[in-house]
């Protein structure tokens, strides 16, 4: 009894593994993990609804966490957001954006930051934001940024998060 638990077990592993690598796969990730790393720039909400469902009940989610919408297509399931300022440093001029695309089941979200200041020691800002990277520092926009992601997402639903680099 014991080795066919443990057959199970291993069967299952290679199962999800397999089903992880080909959901990565299919959205081009250089490099994907159950874990944030360092290059990690989009996070992917695994769950079991329809994506009709998912769009509709996570811009619940967005407004509840008090985040406004900017743009929401129900044809094309993707939502931009407006700039959104840091809660855990409130005063300084970091804010962030989410751009969520609805997928299989999955909810795609790729934050994007910029800094309140138009230049920086002579070097000017961009007015688009950058990209999101994870960042292990917790005195990092990027960890604040993925802090409160995490839990808004944790808080949506009981799901797998997955790591990718674009």
């Amino acid at each position: 009894m014991g080795r066919n638990n443990v057959m199970r077990k291993i069967f299952l592993f290679i199962f999800i593994a397999s089903v992880s690598t080909t959901i990565l796969n299919a959205q081009n990730f250089k490099n994907s993990s159950l874990k944030p790393f360092k290059k990690a720039n989009t996070m992917v909400v695994l769950t079991n609804n329809t994506d009709s469902l998912n769009f509709k009940q996570f811009k619940r989610q967005l407004l509840k966490f008090d985040y406004f919408i900017s743009n929401a297509d129900a044809d094309i399931f993707t939502i931009i957001t407006m700039y959104h300022e840091l809660k855990t440093r409130p005063g300084w001029t970091h804010s962030y954006s989410y751009r969520i695309l609805f997928m299989d089941g999955k909810i795609l979200i790729k934050p994007y930051w910029k800094a309140g200041v138009k230049s920086f020691m002579g070097v000017n800002m961009s007015d688009d934001g950058f990209r999101w990277g994870w960042a292990k520092s917790k005195v990092n926009v990027g960890n604040m940024i993925w802090l409160e992601t995490l839990e808004m997402i944790t808080d949506y639903c009981d799901c797998k998060i997955i790591y990718g680099e674009q």
